[in-house]
């Protein structure tokens, strides 16, 4: 009588199929018993193992396996890894190589079938035939392969038979799971514990038979696995094939076996106890030995005390939930149920205790998480992404459910509606007392606090809305002054003005977004105004100083709107002739005070005349350029002389960097109201990310960023890029500490802030680098930019040049995963989140700190300075740095004692080429004018001029972009 056995372990499969690591380990655990001469005494020669085969080989060593068999040999077929069953119910074994369709279905070839294992088994003489699948069915379900299951495999048809015994770890399409921590699967594992151990020897006659080693593992599955349900199939002497011997007894199976016999309610009796300790001693077990074997056989019985323990636990909770006390008649209902599962006052009064205690800080955390969401959305709603996120996590830190969070949002956002209501009735309050009067009244704003203190708004409340409609009327007030500006100008160049002007008036007037009634008011009083001052420059014998195609003074009835439209004349000596019939700020009150004084210029008595009217022609119909000239006259005919010629009307449009947008938008106005009336450039302060994208893309005609374009991002750009440092400046952390007007952070210090590692305001660290300054016990509440951006570039880059850790945990980049913090967009949002913050800090360009007044802190730089930003220290910086021939230059860690340690060049990204020849002298126009003029107002916005060294080679990089236009920025522009 022969035992022979093939064991086949896959582990590893095509993609579409999970891998199972236990599998090839199952194989060889089973090889080891069956080689056992005490246990198995399978023949070295007999056992066939097959790690991870392929089809073919696997069918051949099937075939083998059952072929050339006596009837009364042992045949064992042993299968670990994933059982597939098709869409007609067929169930094949995986192979290696098994794989499907792109419609996702089984390619049947490429796995062995059941009914081959079946027809093998069939044809052979041997009536002790054994199969045990543990198969892993869901893994392979999971990718697709199932397509109509009823959740069961036929296994009894498809591989039972006479003399056959079939075990498998699954009575369906369930997942045989992998145990973790275990190299074995479960089912495998209680195999060759029942076949080693000899515990699976239910009837003890020294074998272990089919339907016992299937009894024993059925069991301890389910203990550790309930929804894995072992199976045998097996017909009459199919049960009770013997399969193993059982080995000789062990220390440690006898003393099982007693701890068995002395369980009372879960644990070891007393008498019990005395017992196992003389026979653990005979056995010559430890304690813990013995210890471990008592806990494995007590545990379900102590699952069992557990379990009650928990359904007691639960009814209680639910109770104080509905109610904040028990009554008498809840008391004795507890006490029934406490009976009813066996459990003592020993055993309910801690949880009890535990309950009520765990209830009272979950009320008050609920309480906090109000507060906090009520802030949260006070500030600032619908609730920006990194504000979610934070509540989302303070909720699952105190374990709040989503129905109490539900009503907690839902009856704050009702209150903050009602709130909302209040504000927006006190909004239409002073939005309405601004248009009957500006500025406003003691009267008027005695009646605005009434209206607050009926509303029961606080001065925190309404300060925001007078802030923002204030700034509306003042941002209104600029672009009145700024179109009456440009009126005046034209005017001066020429009267009447042409067709075209009158168009570029009008497009200018649709980017100031003013009506056309608002605009009237404006050039009905600049011609008045004018035909005031030639009358008066008639009456002295002046020279004329206002250019006309008609050299004569301007008749009343002949006052020409420069929209072609003549205005209703309105008497000099009553310039608010219009109040009473607009609905938008333009009474004379809400005029610039220059333009109100120049309105009643026609009464001033004549002994002054002479003196105001040449003061009129100077400061009202002169640049700033001109007005140190002698000769208005003479000065304008030179600005109409040396205007470029750019081909006719030109526009840029560029977007990126939050930082330089103050400085840029300052020069391109300047360009377009001053030098290069036919230039008109729209810039996007969008962030430098998003710059640099569009500009990759080619939609807008330059970009900017913070931080140079990499090698990868150049190469994207088919039309060459030119990187051009136009400023610089320096970035500063910000802070909001009242009362802490100096702050020193070393290096290693704004480095921990920024990881998160120091929490709070008063952390011996900063105290250590700031003696006599009093440091306040509040949590540090980090600010750092929500969008992508050059500024979190170049701060990022910093950090990871100082800091190992940074740059390990975080990195650099326009974005980044912070540690810790909250996010907001722009330079902008950065710089308001700090100032409406106690507590905080963030990185913010040094203008927008300047221009707001926040505190910044002095840096300490490589040479172990502490350094305060500023103008001066960013250009110590910059000397310290050698800027290479292509422009990009990253300043990350500079040297010098005075250097300070975060400064940055900011670029505008020009094409080498672009296909209108306009746009390409207009590009050269925009580029030398911010090397030449706009220079000279970078330090009153908070930015660093260029040096010398670096404008010379700016321009020559940029002239490369236009044939037509020499920049010069020694000069005036010329043609090339």
């Amino acid at each position: 009588m022969a035992k022979v056995a093939l064991l086949v372990g896959v582990s590893e499969y095509e993609p579409g199929l999970n891998p199972l690591p236990a599998a090839v380990e199952d194989v060889k655990a089973i090889q080891q018993v069956l080689l056992h001469p005490d246990i198995g005494g399978f023949a070295q020669a007999d056992v066939t193992l097959l790690s991870n085969p392929a089809r073919q080989q696997m069918e051949e060593a099937i075939e083998n396996l059952f072929a050339g068999r006596n009837k009364d040999d042992l045949v064992l077929f042993f299968f670990s890894g994933h059982g597939i069953k098709d869409d007609t119910g067929r169930l094949y074994l995986a192979t290696h190589k098994t794989r499907k369709n792109l419609q996702g279905e089984l390619i049947r070839s490429s796995a062995v079938s059941a009914s081959f294992v079946q027809e093998s088994m069939n044809r052979s003489r041997c009536r002790r035939q054994v199969v045990i699948l543990d198969c892993c069915f869901s893994g392979a379900f999971a990718e697709g392969l199932l397509v109509r299951d009823d959740g069961s495999v036929n296994i009894q048809e498809q591989l039972g038979g006479e003399g056959r015994a079939i075990l498998t770890s699954s009575s369906s399409t369930q997942y045989s799971f992998e145990q973790e921590g275990s190299q074995l699967s479960i089912y495998t594992r209680y195999l060759v514990e029942g076949i080693k151990t000899g515990t699976a020897d239910l009837d003890e006659d020294g074998f272990i038979s089919i339907d016992e080693l299937h009894e024993y593992a059925k069991k301890k599955v389910r203990e550790t696995q309930p929804s894995m349900k072992p199976e045998i199939y097996a017909i009459r002497e199919g049960f009770k094939i013997r399969l193993t011997k059982v080995p000789p007894v062990n220390p440690k199976e006898r003393y099982r076996k007693e701890v068995k016999r002395y369980i009372n309610r879960g644990e070891v009796s007393f008498v019990g106890r005395n017992i196992l300790d003389v026979l653990r001693n005979r056995l010559g077990l430890s304690v813990a030995e013995a210890t471990a074997i008592e806990d494995e056989i007590l545990e379900p019985y102590r699952q069992e005390f557990r379990e009650k323990l928990k359904q007691y636990e639960q009814v209680f909770t639910q109770l104080m939930k509905r109610q904040s006390t028990v009554s008498e008649n809840d008391r004795q209902e507890l006490r029934n149920l406490q009976q009813i599962l066996q459990l003592g006052y020993e055993d309910t009064v801690p949880i009890e205790e535990r309950v009520t205690a765990t209830l009272e800080n979950y009320g008050k955390n609920l309480q906090q998480y109000e507060l906090e969401f009520f802030k949260a959305v006070r500030q600032n709603y619908p609730l920006s992404e990194s504000t979610s996120i934070k509540l989302q996590q303070i909720q699952q830190q105190w374990q709040l459910a989503d129905g109490d969070i539900v009503l907690i949002q839902n009856r704050v956002l009702a209150e903050l509606e009602t709130h909302r209501q209040k504000l927006q009735q006190y909004e239409n309050f002073f939005l309405s007392a601004t248009q009957k009067e500006y500025p406003l009244s003691e009267a008027t704003r005695q009646e605005l606090q009434q209206q607050q203190r009926r509303l029961e708004l606080t001065d925190e409340d309404v300060t925001p809305i007078k802030a923002r409609i204030t700034a509306q009327i003042e941002e209104y007030q600029q672009k009145l002054q700024r179109y009456e500006q440009v009126v005046h100008e034209l005017i001066r160049r020429e009267y009447p003005i042409s067709h075209e002007t009158r168009e570029e008036l009008r497009r200018f007037q649709q980017a100031l977004e003013l009506s056309d009634s608002e605009v009237s008011h404006i050039e009905e009083r600049v011609l008045r105004n004018r035909e005031v001052i030639q009358s008066i420059a008639n009456n002295l014998s002046l020279s004329p100083t206002l250019p006309s195609k008609q050299q004569q003074p301007v008749q009343a009835e002949t006052i020409q709107s420069v929209h072609g439209v003549t205005p209703t004349p309105v008497p000099l000596s009553v310039p608010k002739s219009s109040d009473a019939s607009e609905n938008y700020w333009t009474p004379a009150k809400h005029i610039p005070k220059i333009t109100a004084g120049l309105a009643v210029g026609g009464v001033i008595a004549t002994g002054v005349v002479g003196v105001i009217a040449t003061g009129i022609v100077v400061n009202l119909f002169s640049t700033p350029q001109e007005s140190n000239s002698s000769s208005s006259t003479t000065s304008s005919s030179a600005v109409n002389k040396n205007i470029p010629d750019l081909g006719g009307n030109v526009s840029l449009t560029g977007a990126g960097a939050s930082f330089p947008a103050p400085l840029y938008q300052t020069w391109f106005q300047a360009l377009l109201n001053r030098k290069y009336p036919n230039l008109q450039v729209n810039y996007q302060s969008i962030g430098s990310g998003a710059g640099v994208e569009q500009f990759i893309k080619g939609v807008v005609d330059f970009g900017a960023s913070d931080v140079a374009m990499t090698d990868e991002e150049i190469k994207k750009v088919e039309r060459g890029v030119l990187l051009l440092p136009m400023t610089a400046t320096s970035l500063v952390l910000a802070y909001n500490l009242p009362g802490v007007q100096e702050l020193k952070l070393p290096r290693d210090v704004y480095i921990g802030i920024f990881l998160g590692t120091i929490k709070s305001w008063n952390d011996p660290k900063i105290a250590v680098a700031n003696p006599g300054v009093k440091l306040p016990n509040q949590p540090i509440t980090i600010v750092h930019r929500a969008d992508g951006s050059g500024t979190t570039g170049v701060f990022t880059r910093h950090l990871s040049a100082i800091s190992p850790e940074w740059k390990s945990k975080v990195g650099d980049g326009k974005t980044v995963n912070w540690p810790a913090g909250i996010g907001a967009k722009g330079n902008e949002g950065v710089t308001a989140q700090i100032q409406q913050t106690q507590g905080s800090i963030g990185y913010v360009e040094y203008g927008y700190a300047q221009q707001n007044k926040l505190n910044c802190a002095a840096l300490q730089n490589k040479a172990g300075q502490f350094v305060t930003p500023s103008e001066r220290s960013a250009s110590k910086t910059l000397e310290s740095v050698q800027l290479p021939e292509n422009l990009r230059v990253f300043i990350t860690d500079p040297e010098g004692q005075s250097s300070y340690p975060i400064v940055t060049y900011t670029w505008i990204l020009a094409y080498k080429k672009y296909p209108d020849a306009a746009k390409a002298k207009a590009m050269e126009a925009m580029i030398e004018y911010g090397l030449t003029e706009g220079q000279k107002v970078a330090p009153q916005l908070g930015y660093v001029p260029l040096p010398e060294n670096v404008v010379k080679k700016v321009a020559a990089a940029a002239d490369a972009i236009s044939p037509d236009y020499k920049i010069a920025v020694g000069g005036a522009n010329a043609s090339k």
